[in-house]
């Protein structure tokens, strides 16, 4: 899919290139070979103008706060592209060599704002493309998901009810039994509970969701205050996308030396939250930077938190740390 949409534009840059240059040659009153170095020559600067503008200029500076620098770097190539002309000028033969004077000047300086123009309007319409084709990609996963909490509903309430009353069973036999039952139970619960209309939730819940998770973690492997879960901020205005937090976690306490605690941190201020997990590497345990529940992490950050995230991992030594920012 990849090389067929480059294959694509390339193809359709080509059209238009060759498309440019036959209507300036069936324009010509006379098509010599005087005429076909004027043009070539007309035509080089603003060809390397206009690529410049749409691989470099526009897409680093344009539109992220770098707007002046954008304007400088755009007025700069313009102007030294005019003087591009002259140099290629040099190759014709000297009974051709075309005097650059004022009128070429401003000829040539016509042409090349001209394909700043055509520049910024494709630089615009590409950026009107991709976000309509992420807009679309993340509807298609949010219908996804939909469909499927629809189809797998059944399973999951029937679980939480089931559980809830094995709970009150188990309860006059061992009070531990039944509370990590309560535990398991609320977490299925959290799994399916409904998010706002932006497909958030309290910040405090998900929170609550991770204590539990780690109260079963060390009920299981008997590792009471294993995990130093620092938390330190204004929690109750915040929202998050749900579950986001819990594969870091899990790959903590699936690939981790639990001999060594397990230290995360949660930090609010302003509009970011900050999140960070660190554990011990296991021995013999496999490279875990790149698996597939961190891989989904990235892409549900990149559809979610798009321009609004910062994600660091990083694995060395003995030592593996994961930083995420949000805001």
């Amino acid at each position: 899919m990849l090389l067929r949409n480059i294959h694509t534009k390339i193809y359709f840059h080509l059209a238009a290139w060759l498309g440019f240059l036959l209507i300036i040659l069936f324009s010509a009153d006379e098509l010599d070979r005087l005429f076909i170095l004027k043009s070539f020559s007309s035509f080089i600067p603003p060809f390397f103008l206009f690529y410049c503008l749409i691989f470099w200029v526009f897409p680093n500076f344009l539109g992220k706060g770098n707007d002046i620098k954008s304007i400088l770097l755009t007025s700069s190539l313009t102007i030294a592209m005019v003087f591009m002309r002259p140099l290629f000028t040099l190759l014709f033969p000297e009974e051709l060599n075309i005097p650059f004077d004022r009128i070429t000047f401003w000829v040539q300086l016509r042409y090349n704002i001209l394909f700043v123009a055509i520049a910024f309007g494709y630089h615009y319409a590409s950026e009107l493309i991709k976000g309509d084709q992420e807009r679309q990609l993340l509807e298609k996963e949010n219908t996804a998901a939909k469909l499927a909490l629809l189809k797998h509903q059944i399973n999951p309430h029937f679980l939480y009810n089931t559980l809830s009353m094995i709970y009150t069973k188990a309860l006059p036999l061992s009070e531990d039994l039944a509370d990590m039952i309560a535990k398991l139970s609320g977490m299925l619960r959290y799994s399916i509970t409904e998010t706002d209309s932006e497909g958030l939730v309290p910040l405090q819940n998900e929170i609550q969701f991770i204590q539990q998770y780690i109260s079963m973690n060390e009920a299981r492997f008997n590792k009471i205050g294993h995990c130093q879960f620092i938390i330190n901020g204004e929690l109750q205005s915040y929202k998050i996308a749900p579950l986001l937090l819990i594969s870091f976690v899990e790959n903590a306490y699936k690939h981790g030396d639990l001999t060594q605690p397990i230290i995360m941190e949660l930090i609010t201020e302003g509009d970011k939250l900050f999140f960070s997990i660190e554990n011990k590497i296991a021995k013999g345990a496999k490279d875990y930077t790149s698996g597939i529940g961190l891989d989904n992490i990235k892409n549900r950050l990149e559809l979610l938190y798009k321009n609004r995230h910062t994600l660091s991992i990083n694995s060395l030594k003995n030592n593996f740390k994961v930083e995420l920012k949000l805001w």
